[in-house]
């Protein structure tokens, strides 16, 4: 470990880099005390060089159109005050959350360029499922081309060409030829007839199902969600998924219909503006080594950021260290939102952690979070503190220990996923693995 360094070289300097020439005093001391939490670092406190600023902005919304629309209205307000929009950047802990600012930022007529990603109704899987949608309501030849060997059903070129000379000849689709011909011996040994039955049953249970169970319908039926379980491509389920909520939320309304998501969906199909004034998105990790006057962190939930996926102290910690660089992105204004909802993973969505980590001292709230779901956070912050002063006692690699029974020996490894030590005792010929609770002392 880098942070073992010093131990494996003794005769080496350790310079610590504490000049910030990049961030305000306000926004380095948020950064700070949220990196304070860490044990596994090398203390250090950055020191400003620039004058004294504001406080980081949080806002809490009551739903992930309200969020998007305020960090709208933040920009707007920023421009007006002489600022570019070049001069904003949103980071998100990943690319599926840019569905909702996308939607905002379209309705705002303001421009945007996501780096290091593609649009979110411009995302291969997004585009896929609309065209299936397309199919349901138009069964137009783009999404039949697009979708019908998606996943693969054995219809192949010469296929292709037979069903457009048949579509020709008759004046029909491709599709219609398709349905049409569907007993024909030369579609015997395809999906043909799987896929002909999926648009037909959707066709038939629109009128009685919400745009969201039908969508559902259409992924199950078709086989698509299997087929990209079977990739294991986990970025690209998130993106189903948020194209799932966002057909849910449109659905809501009593009187919208299929056609009109479809036509709502189109006009979020590319930016299309090449303006090189534009507002920057991208992932935090996409954001290391850049800096920007203005910096919005959205999507600050629990299971979000930091990740559901973290099941360790030494991976939250990785969480933690990437929510400091993305702080750090930050010369003047720093802006964290969140938003109320239904949670990814069940549930209700509750602010990230790090916001009570980074102190209320630090930070400007611009609506005051609910009481009771403040208490429950800072309870278990400081639950997560007195944890992580356990693990800060912990013997290190390379500390020497003595046993009861096994004597003197090197710590090889600490896992805090496993809660053990692998420990080389002088007198044994092969390491032991120890819990953390086993009687071991320090030689001295």
């Amino acid at each position: 470990m880098f942070l073992d360094f010093d131990r494996e070289f003794p005769d080496s300097k350790t310079i610590v880099l504490d000049i910030n020439y990049r961030s305000v005093p306000e926004i380095l001391a948020a950064s700070d005390e949220l990196i304070s939490h860490n044990i596994v670092r090398y203390p250090k406190t950055l020191k400003a060089v620039k004058e004294e600023g504001t406080k980081p902005v949080f806002f809490h919304a009551k739903s992930d159109r309200e969020e998007s629309q305020w960090i709208c209205s933040r920009i707007s307000d920023i421009r007006k005050e002489g600022g570019k929009l070049g001069d904003c950047a949103v980071l998100y802990r990943a690319h599926h959350l840019s569905r909702p600012l996308e939607e905002a930022l379209m309705r705002n007529k303001i421009p945007y360029v996501i780096y290091g990603g593609t649009e979110f109704y411009s995302r291969r899987e997004v585009k896929d499922l609309i065209c299936y949608l397309r199919m349901v309501a138009y069964g137009d030849d783009i999404s039949f081309r697009r979708v019908v060997n998606v996943p693969p059903r054995k219809i192949g070129r010469k296929k292709m060409e037979l069903l457009a000379e048949r579509a020709e000849a008759g004046g029909r689709t491709l599709y219609e030829a398709l349905r049409d011909s569907i007993r024909d011996p030369v579609f015997k040994g395809t999906d043909a007839g799987r896929f002909v039955s999926c648009i037909e049953a959707a066709r038939e249970l629109r009128g009685s199902m919400s745009l969201g169970d039908l969508l559902q319908a259409l992924m199950d039926r078709s086989g698509y969600e299997r087929f990209l379980r079977l990739q294991g491509d986990q970025e690209r389920l998130d993106n189903v998924a948020e194209l799932k909520r966002g057909i849910t939320e449109y659905g809501e309304d009593p009187d919208a219909t299929l056609e009109d998501f479809l036509v709502h969906a189109s006009l979020f199909d590319g930016n299309g503006d090449e303006k090189p004034d534009r507002v920057k998105l991208m992932t935090v990790h996409t954001s290391k080594g850049m800096e920007f006057p203005y910096v919005f962190i959205c999507g600050l939930d629990e299971g979000v950021f930091p990740s559901k996926k973290t099941d360790s102290p030494e991976e939250m910690e990785e969480e933690r260290r990437l929510m400091y660089v993305a702080m750090t992105r930050a010369e003047y204004g720093l802006y964290l939102t969140d938003s109320e909802g239904p949670a990814e993973s069940g549930g209700f969505k509750s602010p990230s952690r790090f916001v009570f980590e980074i102190g209320r001292e630090n930070l400007d709230y611009a609506v005051e979070l609910d009481p009771e779901m403040a208490k429950e956070m800072e309870g278990r912050v400081r639950t997560e503190a007195a944890r992580a002063r356990r693990i800060s006692d912990l013997f290190r690699r390379g500390d020497r220990v003595i046993h009861q029974v096994f004597g003197a020996g090197t710590v090889e490894e600490v896992s805090e996923r496993e809660m053990c030590y692998v420990v080389k005792f002088d007198n044994l010929e092969t390491p032991r693995t120890l819990r953390f609770d086993a009687k071991l002392s320090r030689e001295l």
